[in-house]
This record gives C-alpha cells, sequence and structure tokens, in this order.
C-alpha cells in the first residue's frame, strides 16, 4: 500500500463547520495511521433536519473523492 495524501476537505449544509482536525499538516498518512477532522453541528432553526456532506480529496484511486454524510436535528 502506498501512504495516502489527503490533498483537501471540505463541509458543505447549512448548520455543520469543521471545528478542528489533525490532517492539515500531514503531508501522508501511512498505511493504518489515522487523522481527525472534527465537525460541529449548530443548528439555527428548532425542529428542521439538516444534512450535508463533508468531502475528503486525496489520492485514493478507488476513492479519490469521498462523501461522508453527516445529519442533525435541533430538537
Amino acid at each position: 500500500f502506498s501512504d495516502l495524501k489527503l490533498n483537501d476537505f471540505v463541509i458543505e449544509g447549512e448548520g455543520f463547520s469543521i471545528a478542528s482536525n489533525t490532517c492539515t499538516n500531514r503531508k501522508s498518512l501511512p498505511s493504518n495511521a489515522t487523522c481527525k477532522i472534527n465537525v460541529i453541528f449548530h443548528p439555527i432553526s428548532y425542529g428542521v433536519n439538516y444534512t450535508g456532506n463533508l468531502w475528503l480529496y486525496s489520492n485514493d484511486p478507488n476513492n479519490a473523492k469521498l462523501a461522508i454524510a453527516v445529519i442533525g436535528k435541533h430538537k
């Protein structure tokens, strides 16, 4: 396996933002290594379902653009 190069990550969707991460300053991730991207949910309206995606862009030949669904509801 070759090292994973995480080129960029973006959060989309109202009510979500990236709070912090340990991935930005890493040039690559060796096999079995990890980094964290902390997403915060900050809803605006009560009773609303919020949806979005955390997009990861990398050099992975099978998943160069990967979407991770994020959901939340302010109760």
